[in-house]
């Protein structure tokens, strides 16, 4: 779904998951990683946007705010046109399960989710 504020940063809903698009990498993005891929990304068409507007429009349009858990994924038919990463880090505290793309966004989740910090986080 094509919403005019988000189109200027390259994004759309995607409305099966609701999440957002890059409609340039082709690769889904939550609320709180939407802007952040434009900035590091996309630099050339990044412009200062309030992260305040940013998310108050995520959440009238129901964008997740993390990534959904595999299980939540069970059984979905592939959405076309989207790349597909067969590499992921996996986050195996208590069994969370959160999915990851880098390792820097998996340290900061584990500091702010569980409460782990310095010599703790997961190294590889």
């Amino acid at each position: 779904m094509a919403e005019p504020e988000l189109q200027r940063y390259l994004l759309h809903h995607q409305t099966k998951l609701d999440m957002l698009c890059c409609s340039d990498c082709k690769v889904l993005l939550t609320s709180q990683t939407g802007l952040s891929h434009i900035c590091n990304c996309h630099t050339e068409c990044y412009k200062p946007y309030p992260e305040a507007k940013f998310s108050k429009i995520c959440s009238r349009l129901d964008i997740w705010e993390t990534y959904p858990l595999i299980e939540e994924l069970e059984g979905l038919e592939a959405i076309s046109r989207l790349y597909m990463h067969t590499m992921a880090l996996v986050c195996a505290h208590d069994d969370c399960g959160m999915l990851f793309s880098t390792k820097g966004s998996m340290q900061k989740y584990y500091s702010v989710a569980h409460d782990i910090k310095g010599n703790d986080l997961p190294k590889e």
